[in-house]
Parts: structure tokens; C-alpha cells; sequence
């Protein structure tokens, strides 16, 4: 199970905070599973808690997960549609492996270049290799495509780390490890 903190800063009696996951990517948040949380009380500004595990069906790569808070008062429960008060929020979900391990929630905004803790060069590459430079040593770093889709792993073993990527088509890949993110052009 992944924990998930969603913190609110209303104090509506009436406010309903709800989180869905297109788990069969179909484009919607109505099927069967999809609303992983619900709570019917939050009424008091504060951090919520939520575990969420994927099921058995789910599929390594890139999710799309709703949070949705509301006033009941104004509007019935819906993940799509006009609120009179509350907000939406989208993140990506992505699923690494079977389930058993769980899945990492990304943020999209949250693929940035100014990301210290993990260097990545030449960026972008058309030689066949990039180096990673992090002090993270004796862990994974994980290559997904533009979809969400796991491409690669890598064993990182030295602060600075030569990584074959020549079979890669051209195009952009997201790096992660341990929840630092790096955008990887290949040309």
C-alpha cells in the first residue's frame, strides 16, 4: 500500500474530499474501484490520511489520480464536472513492477531540470551513453518512456555512473531515484 497526506485548509462541515484512479486508463473515474478514498468529513483544516493499494489488474506505467474536494451542499459527488465550491487536482500515478511493491505518486510539475540530487549528462545524448552523477550510491534508478511505461533499470554503484542507453529511440525519458526526478532527452 502507498500513503497519500492531502492536506485542506477549509473549515467547511459540509466539504467531502474524494481520490480516484483511472486504474483501466479509459479516460474516466466512474468504473469499478476507481474511487480509492473517501472521506465525508472534512470539515477542519488538516493533513488526511489515505492507503491505497493497486490492485492485482494493474499494469506497470503511468496512471491519471483525481483529488477532488467539495461542498455537498453545492454540488453532488462527481469526479467530473463544475463545481460551485471546491478544486480538482490531477497527478500522475506511476506503477513500478507488480503490485506488491506498490507505486510512486508523481506530480507532474514535479519533472524539473533544477533538480540537484541527481545530475544527468549529456542531456540531451546521441552517443549511446549518459552519465548519472548522485550520491545516492548502491540503489536503482528507474527509465521510464513519455508514457509512464518502466524501459529500464540501472544498479548505481559509483557517485558517477556510465549508462548504455543505444537501443533507446529518440525521444524523452523520465529518470527517478529515490523520488528525485530528471527529464532525459536522446537525440
Amino acid at each position: 500500500a502507498t500513503t497519500l497526506s492531502i492536506t485542506t485548509v477549509g473549515n467547511y462541515s459540509s466539504d467531502e474530499l474524494v481520490v480516484y484512479i483511472d486504474y483501466n486508463r479509459d479516460g474516466d473515474f466512474t468504473d469499478s474501484g476507481e474511487e480509492v478514498y473517501h472521506n465525508d468529513d472534512v470539515g477542519t483544516a488538516k493533513t488526511y490520511t489515505a492507503s491505497i493499494t493497486a490492485p492485482s489488474s494493474a499494469t506497470s506505467g503511468s496512471l491519471r489520480m483525481r483529488i477532488v474536494i467539495f461542498d455537498t451542499s453545492y454540488n453532488p459527488k462527481n469526479s467530473c464536472g463544475d463545481f460551485n465550491y471546491g478544486e480538482v487536482e490531477d497527478y500522475t500515478v506511476i506503477v513500478l513492477g507488480s503490485t506488491s511493491s506498490g507505486f510512486q505518486l508523481t506530480n507532474v510539475d514535479d519533472v524539473e531540470e533544477n533538480n540537484q540530487s541527481i545530475n544527468v549528462y549529456p542531456n540531451p545524448s546521441d552517443n549511446g551513453y549518459i552519465f548519472i552523477q548522485t550520491s545516492n550510491l548502491d540503489d536503482q534508478v528507474f527509465l521510464f518512456g513519455s508514457t509512464g511505461i518502466l524501459i529500464k533499470t540501472f544498479k548505481i554503484s559509483s557517485n558517477v555512473e556510465r549508462l548504455h542507453i543505444g537501443e533507446l529511440s529518440p525521444g524523452v525519458y523520465i529518470l527517478k531515484q529515490k523520488g528525485q526526478v530528471k527529464q532525459v532527452i536522446i537525440n
